[in-house]
């Protein structure tokens, strides 16, 4: 699908699509391109009453003989609360509503009164993202016989009169790159365990080197259990092997620059191991590589865009599986800075994989700041509820960044406490800590997110420290504007725009 910006607004043949503020709807433009029509619009809108909130279609009944094939308005809402992420989302929207009329061509024509909301130009890219990021294909999976075959889009035209062409190329080149590693984050989110294992996860993150990002897979068996004895414990009842992926990004003036790690959790299934889930569970259970995938795509993006900031993106990637080598409650785990977990909790597995990177990125890399990333808690989505990622952190300026970052993205992140409290519940008999706590702790089912948090941290050390729990955000169950039910790729955009704010105080 081709989509381009013209400056001509020349009624074409196909599907016209009008995007209509609701204090615009009897402006001089609308009318002007109503006299083209016949007055089609006027008689229209004064039959159906139609008020342009955002996202309300009304077609317009026009004479055969008059071009295009097919008129449409859709309401943009108050011209004073449009915003990037709501131009993104009627973007999405207008997407929709082309692929329901079938018409190859499509031309967009944007409100006359632009200027009072956003510039142009910022408008049109994330016009152009939310398109993009609603297109992506939920098919892939499907035989042919069975894929939606309705005809698509062949060509998209988006008429963008005054708009400043070099401006639009930049603003649509950012928003581009991260709406690509979006929708790549989607995709490997939406992998099948038996395409996605463990080792083509890894393979994966090696595709990164074609956008410069050094990229490195540990594998070995014996590095494994000699360097990340957490993720070889978990990995024990699976008969796929497991690895680490470590992708290093450098700015151009590195020496300068901070380095921010990321550690991401890469359980590619999750049954349970000896703790099995239920059925209904398990269902979900290939989305537990959604950390993984978010570091992967948020890589991808800080590569692709040549950010001026030095990122080293990490995760470890197994299955947990109940095989007869598997990890048992009961088990001693002996990290690798010598601290000892005893495993109270087979399912609690993701932790002891982020508990292996976070003492390897800080002994190894000493970043400035590490946060982990995982889909790690039930409790989280019962906190937030559906498309929230919750935020824990002991540093009240990564908070305030990542908080406002999220803002700027129109994606949900809220903070949860952590801290030393937290961590008494995890007191051990006989090692240094349990990697959850006994069943019967009090308020262990309301605080077990902040919990999860408080382990993270413990083994982080000399760097600043955030952690974002995915769980209620990697997934939606219903589809929306910017995507089909299914992979959100949250929080791609947010960490992206906070990375971006980060690289940009540099410069200054």
């Amino acid at each position: 699908m081709k989509i381009t910006f013209e400056a001509d607004t020349t009624l074409r043949a196909g599907l016209s699509i009008f995007l209509v503020f609701a204090d615009d709807i009897s402006s001089d433009r609308l009318a002007e391109l109503d006299v083209k029509l016949a007055g089609a619009i006027a008689r229209s809108v004064q039959a159906t009453r139609y008020n342009a909130a955002f996202g309300e279609r009304l077609d317009i009944s026009c004479h055969d003989a008059l071009a295009p094939a097919r008129v449409m308005l859709l309401g943009c809402g108050n011209a004073a609360e449009m915003s990037a992420g709501k131009a993104e989302r009627l973007g999405g929207k207008a997407f929709l509503e082309a692929c329901s009329t079938s018409i190859a061509a499509v031309q967009l024509l944007l409100p006359s009164n632009l200027s009072q909301a956003l510039p142009t130009e910022e408008f049109l890219a994330s016009l152009h993202a939310g398109w993009r990021l609603r297109a992506g294909n939920p098919d892939s999976y499907r035989s042919e016989k069975k894929k939606n075959n309705r005809p698509g889009i062949d060509k998209v035209v988006i008429a963008a009169p005054g708009a400043d062409d070099r401006t639009v190329q930049e603003r649509v080149t950012r928003s581009d790159a991260v709406t690509t590693a979006v929708l790549n984050t989607r995709a490997l989110i939406m992998a099948p365990p038996n395409h996605l294992t463990p080792a083509k996860l890894c393979d994966c993150s090696r595709e990164l080197s074609a956008f410069g990002v050094d990229v490195h897979v540990i594998t070995e068996p014996e590095a494994l259990n000699r360097g990340f004895p957490g993720t070889a414990a978990v990995a024990r009842g699976s008969a796929e092997p497991a690895g680490i992926s470590i992708m290093q990004w450098s700015a151009a003036a590195a020496e300068q620059a901070p380095t921010i790690a990321l550690a991401g959790k890469g359980v590619t299934y999750d049954s349970g191991g000896i703790t099995p889930k239920s059925a209904s569970g398990q269902i979900l259970m290939k989305f537990d590589m959604g950390g993984a995938a978010v570091v992967i795509g948020v890589l991808q993006a800080v590569a692709a865009l040549g950010l001026n900031i030095n990122v080293i993106g990490a995760f470890a990637a197994c299955e947990n599986m109940s095989g007869s080598a598997a990890f048992r409650a009961g088990d001693v785990l002996t990290m690798n800075n010598g601290a000892t977990v005893e495993v109270s909790f087979p399912d609690a597995e993701g932790r002891l994989l982020l508990a292996d990177l976070n003492i390897h990125l800080c002994a190894e890399y000493k970043p400035d700041l590490i946060v982990d990333i995982a889909t790690l808690t039930y409790t989280v989505m019962g906190a937030l509820g559906d498309g929230c990622t919750g935020l824990f952190t002991d540093d009240d300026g990564i908070a305030a960044g990542l908080l406002k970052a999220g803002r700027q993205a129109e994606q949900r992140i809220w903070r949860l406490p952590t801290g030393e409290h937290y961590l008494q519940s995890l007191d051990s008999h006989i090692a240094d800590l349990k990697n959850m706590p006994a069943p019967n702790h009090f308020g262990v089912l309301a605080g077990s997110a902040s919990v999860a948090a408080a382990f993270l941290r413990y083994f982080v050390e000399g760097a600043r420290w955030a952690h974002l729990d995915t769980a209620a955000a990697t997934w939606a169950a219903e589809s929306s504007e910017l995507w089909p039910a299914g992979p959100t790729g949250e929080p791609v955009k947010s960490i992206v725009a906070w990375l971006e704010a980060m690289a940009s105080s540099q410069c200054q």
